[in-house]
């Protein structure tokens, strides 16, 4: 759909289900999450054209893609043998490799707007909490300390700040990081669950989803959190995905 809510079009149309899409930065494909075969496996889908499977071989869980800012790598969470790990898949090579090694659960990768590092979700020391590591792996830091439970990181345009979705007051909100510092704000206060932030492409915008109001559904808001709108769609709504 557009911005505002308009314009609202399927792009699916499998008789399963579909979720978690993240777009390509050309906005010419889209990556998801698909149940059609039965177990959640990593689908790309092109304008007019077929759905192209890329999950791992022997992968029992596929989750969470996220595109490379030069949309030539796919980075994602894959279970082998109940062992969630996150992988990159390269379209030049059509192989996936792993860059993370713990016995942890490791999921919602994010790269970053330079393509030098990806933030993701891991509970390696106990409860889930970002963590940011090299591209390929290396220089694993953790990022969020406060709180229970952080997950959804995803990057502001000019990678100065990193949003999140963290469990406070039994129900999530959102957070916004600056990355420097560490230093984390809350800014929704709603009641419900809030959740899946992503970021505008001038990074003055959050799209997000809330069931502030019953069922779920798309909102933005300022990067401060002022002046949450809710975006109109026929039928219960999550996961967004802002286009670059």
């Amino acid at each position: 759909m557009d911005y505002d809510g308009r314009s609202l079009r399927q792009v699916t149309r499998n008789g399963s289900l579909n979720v978690s899409p993240a777009m390509s930065p050309d906005g010419t494909r889209v990556a998801f999450v698909s149940y059609k075969s039965g177990t959640p496996r990593l689908y790309v889908l092109a304008q007019d054209g077929p759905m192209t499977d890329i999950s791992p071989p022997g992968a029992d869980l596929c989750v969470a893609p996220d595109w490379s800012p030069d949309g030539r790598q796919i980075a994602f969470s894959a279970a082998k043998d109940g062992d969630s790990e996150i992988y990159v898949y390269d379209f030049a090579t059509a192989r996936s490799r792993r860059i993370t090694t713990s016995p942890a659960l490791e999921t919602s990768p994010a790269w970053s707007p330079s393509g030098r590092e990806i933030a993701f979700t891991s509970d390696r020391t106990g409860r889930p909490q970002i963590y940011v590591m090299d591209a390929e792996g290396g220089n694993v830091r953790r990022l969020t300390f406060e709180g229970t439970y952080n997950d959804q990181p995803a990057w502001s345009p000019d990678e100065a700040r990193l949003a999140y979705a963290g469990w406070v007051d039994d129900h999530f909100d959102i957070f916004v990081m600056d990355v420097a510092t560490g230093a984390a704000q809350r800014i929704t206060d709603a009641a419900g669950y809030n959740e899946n932030p992503r970021w505008s492409a001038d990074g003055r915008h959050i799209v997000f989803t809330s069931n502030r109001a019953g069922l779920y559904q798309i909102f933005t808001m300022d990067d401060n959190g002022n002046r949450a709108v809710r975006l109109p769609t026929p039928f219960e709504a999550w996961g967004p995905d802002w286009s670059k």
